[in-house]
């Protein structure tokens, strides 16, 4: 596991300890905003592509793998293109 889950979980156990409670239930799975929210920050630098993604995230509800696998393969210089492109064709008919 990296650190930052190492960190998250440490996080976690203090604010429990804190509470002295736990919740009846703990989302972890890849679907919770948090592990979306990591990875744009860890893969991510500028601002507005991780706005971009958030909003892609949000509107087609991808998980936190499809997320990764659509910033690998910079999925935000493609968008959009294949529409331009049928247009740009439409119009030269």
């Amino acid at each position: 596991m990296g650190e930052t889950y190492e960190a998250l979980l440490a996080g976690l156990q203090g604010a429990l300890w804190t509470l002295r409670g736990v919740p009846k239930k703990i989302r972890q799975d890849n679907l919770s905003a948090a592990t979306h929210e990591l990875t744009l920050l860890e893969r991510l630098d500028d601002p507005a592509t991780r706005i971009w993604y958030a909003e892609q995230v949000i509107a087609h509800k991808k998980s936190r793998a499809i997320l990764a696998i659509n910033i690998q393969r910079q999925l935000h210089k493609r968008a959009g293109r294949a529409v331009k492109q049928l247009q740009g064709h439409a119009a030269a008919a």
